[in-house]
């Protein structure tokens, strides 16, 4: 997990301008532990509705996609 320099976030939420300082937190996992990670993650935070983006991996090296197969792999 990468987390992110402290920011500051402006949204529309329940009819009002919401101004709230956060961290952007970064996972690396495979697409078939996805919707784990998503649970995890809808459960542990305090939003109704945390903003979820996935990004593909593009370009990355053999070694770095095996390191996270391998760490999110259980034994």
């Amino acid at each position: 997990m990468h987390v992110d320099a402290r920011m500051t976030s402006f949204s529309w939420w329940k009819g009002a301008v919401q101004h709230e300082r956060e961290y952007r937190l970064s996972f690396k996992t495979t697409v078939e532990k996805l919707d784990e990670l998503r649970a995890w993650v809808h459960a542990q935070h305090p939003y109704e509705v945390p903003q979820w983006i996935v990004l593909p991996t593009v370009g990355s090296s053999e070694e770095c996609l095996a390191w996270v197969v391998k760490e999110t792999t259980a034994e």
